[in-house]
Order: structure tokens, then sequence, then C-alpha cells
């Protein structure tokens, strides 16, 4: 059937080929901070009873076209989510009985495990499912943008962001946030700052709904994503003002893998895995500017096979030559050969407006769910009012 068809690439491996490299300063998706303890509840009958992912995830989605990469972009953080969500995750109910790709169950997304079908959904099949949440009240600007019709559309018209992945995920029962950094060269600058205090797991057990929901955790309810959004803003300003007295505090944190942020600019969009610090970049000059990091991303316009072979490329000229090609400069022989591939500075999104779509397995009760079904919970960087 129609729905059945994604002409996608999806390669799986490159996070473990990335985590391989042991970059300094880097922290990833699976990679927590080296001071990260090992988890203390990892023996729990809760944290137990959350599925266990590769460590290998995300997946990357190769987009074989030039309009969708907002749908590859969603794709990837999806196979980094279903994995982890529980059983009784309103996703799973939300998307029964609705045609789920027997194709794609085959991937390494998780497939029926735990008795529910973890498969990431075909790009069809999320188009057909945006066009269900609007007519259940979703987003009901996004809807009469798109004319209430998306399914089957291809090319510009049917161009999604980041406003619109958010709002897909709330109706699939996804806790979701968005944030903007937009309009002002103060709220740009802290960009690379958000997203490296995301990967240095800033929040803490309190930001990891599964630690949250162990056993020796009590009952302390796991953050909402708007909460640690603006937790996270708020130690972005900090890191920018104190530079190397904020990044040296260490976080009492877990080491569970962190879901990848979606990350949207005009024209394009990307998947982060995980981000790491320029060398010599901890200057006030440096952090105003928000030129301070490197950014490792999966771009769907790039080939999974391909960044594969340049990473382990890379990986075998760290080994012949001096760890001073990896200081996260991207200046030295290797680093430099994964600028454009993996690597994406902050310096060259310093001029734009960006969103990141922040999410997590944290289940959406009813009444969020609503709260949140004509207008996604959005925040502003360098906001006073966030």
């Amino acid at each position: 059937e129609e729905d059945d068809i994604d002409i996608a690439v999806v390669t799986e491996g490159i996070m473990g080929l990335i985590d391989g490299i042991d970059i300094p300063n880097a922290t990833t998706c699976t990679r927590p901070p080296s001071f990260a303890p090992a988890n203390p509840n990892d023996d729990s009958s809760s944290v137990a009873s959350f599925p266990r992912p590769s460590p290998h995830l995300p997946l990357h989605y190769q987009q074989r076209d030039k309009w969708s990469c907002g749908f590859r972009n969603m794709q990837m953080v999806m196979s980094a989510l279903l994995p982890r969500m529980r059983v009784d995750h309103p996703f799973f109910s939300v998307t029964a009985g609705r045609g789920r790709e027997p194709r794609q169950r085959r991937r390494g997304s998780g497939g029926g495990s735990g008795g529910v079908d973890r498969s990431v959904p075909s790009l069809y099949r999320l188009q057909a499912y945006l066009e269900r949440s609007w007519e259940e009240g979703f987003d009901p600007r996004g809807a009469r943008h798109f004319g209430h019709r998306i399914r089957g559309r291809t090319g510009k018209s049917s161009w999604i962001g980041a406003v619109e992945v958010s709002s897909l995920l709330t109706y699939f029962g996804v806790d979701s946030a968005v944030v903007q950094f937009i309009q002002r060269p103060e709220s740009r600058a802290l960009l690379g700052d958000f997203v490296r205090s995301y990967f240095e797991r800033k929040m803490g057990y309190d930001g990891c709904y599964a630690c949250c929901s162990a056993s020796a955790m009590g009952s302390t309810p796991a953050l909402s994503n708007a909460q640690i959004a603006s937790e996270l803003l708020q130690f972005a300003a900090m890191r920018q003002n104190a530079g190397d007295r904020y990044a040296d505090v260490a976080v009492d944190c877990c080491r569970c893998p962190l879901p990848p942020l979606y990350l949207q600019w005009e024209g394009h969009s990307v998947t982060v895995v995980g981000c790491m610090e320029r060398k010599g970049s901890s200057n006030f000059g440096s952090r105003v500017q928000g030129g301070s990091y490197n950014l490792l991303v999966f771009d769907p316009m790039k080939s999974g096979s391909t960044i594969k072979a340049k990473i382990e490329a890379a990986k075998l000229g760290k080994e012949m030559n001096s760890m001073q090609h990896f200081d996260g400069n991207g200046t030295g022989s290797s680093l430099s050969s994964l600028q454009g591939v993996v690597v994406l500075p902050t310096s060259e999104l310093i001029r734009r407006d960006c969103q990141i779509v922040l999410s997590s397995p944290r289940p959406l009760d009813k009444t969020e769910r609503s709260k949140y079904r004509a207008k996604v919970s959005a925040l502003t960087a360098a906001d006073d009012e966030n």
C-alpha cells in the first residue's frame, strides 16, 4: 500500500561511532559527562521496567528529496524516543490500529518489543497523523496554513517545522517544548550554551523521567519539558556570564540516554546528538557572540553510509595523530574532515533565527494534552517573561 512506502535510507550505528572517537569536551545523547556517576537506580524494578534502547540510537534518516527534512528529523527523534516509552504510554493507544508499517518494524528502532509496535512511522503515516491531529483541534493555525491537507503532498507545500513537530508529538501524548533563539543577538547567542547544558544533564535526576519513576526516587515527579527548557535557558545565561567557573560545577546526574534535539532554521533542520566546546572559546567575547561550540548533528541531507565512512576515517586519523587534532576547534586534520558531515559550528547559526524542540519519553496526561492542543508549549531565549 502507499503508506507502506518510505524512500528514506535508514542507517544505524552512527551514534556508536561518534562516541567511539572519544572527543575531549564532548557530551552526547549516549555519552554523559565524565563526572556522571553510575545510576543508583539501575537495579530498581521501575527503571528496569523501561525498555533498554541500543546505544547506537538514534537512527539516521536520509531524505532523498529537497523537502522532507522536517519529517526525517522527527523520525530520528522518534527512533530514540519510542524504545524508551513504557507500554502504557499514550502514543501506543493513539496510533493503535492505524496501519503501522510492517516494513519499518524490522528496523533497529525496537519493532514490537514489549507487546507494542515501537516502529517509527513512515513519512506518509506522519502526514496522516498530522491531518488527524488537525481534525481533533490541534494547531488550528497550522491546519489553516496547510488547508487542513498534507497527506500525500510533496515539495515545498509540505514543509513542516518545529511547531508542527511539537504539535504532532503533543497529539501522540509525548511531552515536548519549542525553544526559540530569535530576532536578537543576545537570544541567538544562548543556543550553544543551551545545547551544552542539555547534554551535560544540568537538570540532574529531576530531568530524567525514568529515574523519577524509579522506586528509589520515591514519588518525585519528572519535570515537564517546558520546565526543563526554562531551567536550561537560565543555566545557559549563567554559563555565558560565568564562563569556566560555571562549566566546572558538576551536577549529580544519571547516565540514562538523552533524546536528541530537533533544530530548525529557515530552509532546513537537523537532529542534534551532542555538543563539544571549542578550545579557547570560554572567554566572554566568544560566548556573547555565540560561536563557542560545535554541535554534533545528524543531517538528513547527508548519506548515512558516507557519514559512517568519514567518522571511521576520522577515528583512524586520531589514532595515527596526536590528540590535538581533536581539540574541538575543527581545525585539525581529523576533526575538520567531519565539519559539514556531523559537525556544525554554532558560529554558522548566530545570524539565523533558530528553534529547538525538546522532547522526552514522559507522557502527557489528559489535562496537559488538552492545554497544548491549540498552541504548543514555547519559550524564547533572553525573554524576561520565561
